[in-house]
């Protein structure tokens, strides 16, 4: 909540990666290239696009007409954040990651279906 208060950015994101992840090496590394898409094909310089923890106000969520009601969402909202030139700031947050057995349920299929996402959000 600070960052938004201090006016660090209009959306915050939560990274997993900086500081001492020790989750699955498929998931950080699908993870990876997601990110790694991203930051190519928008121009920007994220560590953690697909993070889940995303901060935002009402007013500038509300102003991006999110239509996503599945994963997509989390490509939706920085795709139009980032057409809309909305600043993006990350902070370090600690995360425990799931292990398959207790319920991770990210397969490589989810990754093509990100890929096919994060292409459709660029370029529409």
């Amino acid at each position: 909540m600070d960052a938004i208060i201090k006016g660090q950015g209009d959306i915050i994101l939560g990274v997993r990666f900086k500081e001492g992840y020790h989750g699955l090496l498929v998931p950080k590394a699908g993870n990876r290239f997601l990110t790694g898409l991203m930051n190519k094909l928008f121009s920007i310089r994220l560590n953690d696009c697909f993070t889940c923890y995303k901060l935002m106000r009402r007013t500038d969520m509300l102003s991006l007409s999110l239509g996503s009601s599945s994963f997509d969402i989390e490509i939706e909202i920085l795709a139009k954040a980032i057409k809309k030139k909305m600043r993006i700031a990350e902070i370090a947050v600690s995360y425990n990651p799931r292990t398959y057995a207790q319920g991770k349920k990210i397969r490589i299929k989810d990754g093509l279906w990100a890929i096919a996402r994060i292409f459709k959000f660029r370029f529409s």
